[in-house]
């Protein structure tokens, strides 16, 4: 989708449903997922180029800086409770090896690839139970893994979608039975507000642009909304057919 002329570019059609999609930073790839495939597309070309085979089903993936990389947090339901058990997987493209596991201490709402470092936001696993969110940090050379405990005073709402800012400084979320989204920092301190007056459906998926100056939602309905941070203002808006699931901005904006 062209941001200026509200065109659809390209298409990409390959042998599964697509519930999320992740652009590379140079724009030269895409990487789509369903249930426990990951599909790497060529942007020049339209062609799929490897297929990844998760033994969970996958439902975040963030490509590294170079495009060589991606990881994708996935999950399964453990046989004898009502827990699942999740992993976060990073596969080498090239090869499509998964070369690294990791594992979460929370339920991964969101993940976010900044230089050699893999950032993943989470949530206590019962609805009431007051827990703060979670912000992991592992170093991919180590695996070493960093905790900090969010408490940013609403969780007694169900955070439903999360998205990162390029630098890993701040997120996005959608706050599920309301049309808004607040912006927070990695220290729990609100930054702004959007969406507080759009009545629309519920938000279906969250992107922030490269530059972080941009985020963009999309709803049950099939709008796209385009919003500036921090103001909050809506600056572009887009009708799809059906419900969007996923969104990604190119390296342009």
């Amino acid at each position: 989708m062209d941001v200026l002329t509200h065109q659809c570019t390209q298409t990409l059609k390959g042998h599964n449903l697509f519930t999320l999609v992740a652009w590379s930073c140079n724009g030269k790839r895409i990487c789509s997922g369903y249930k426990r495939l990951m599909e790497v597309w060529e942007v020049s070309s339209g062609e799929c180029i490897q297929t990844l085979e998760d033994p969970y089903n996958v439902f975040a993936v963030a490509w590294n800086s170079d495009g060589t990389r991606i990881c994708g947090a996935g999950w399964r339901q453990r046989r004898d409770s009502d827990d699942r058990i999740e992993t976060i997987r990073v596969w080498e493209v090239s090869s499509g090896r998964c070369i690294q596991i990791l594992r979460p201490q929370s339920e991964v709402l969101s993940l976010s690839w900044s230089r050699d470092k893999i950032y993943s936001i989470g949530r206590g696993r019962s609805f009431l139970g007051g827990e703060p969110f979670t912000v992991q940090m592992w170093e991919i050379t180590s695996s070493r893994c960093q905790t900090r405990k969010l408490d940013c005073g609403m969780d007694f709402f169900d955070f439903e979608k999360v998205s990162w800012s390029s630098d890993c400084s701040e997120f996005c979320c959608a706050i599920k039975w309301k049309d808004l989204m607040e912006v927070w920092n990695v220290s729990g301190e609100s930054i702004c507000t959007l969406g507080r007056y759009m009545n629309s459906s519920a938000i279906s998926a969250i992107s922030w642009s490269r530059d972080d100056t941009r985020i963009c939602n999309g709803t049950e309905r099939g709008t796209i909304q385009v919003w500036e941070v921090p103001s909050g203002q809506c600056i572009q808006t887009f009708e799809c057919l059906g419900n969007v699931l996923s969104l990604s901005w190119n390296r342009d904006g």
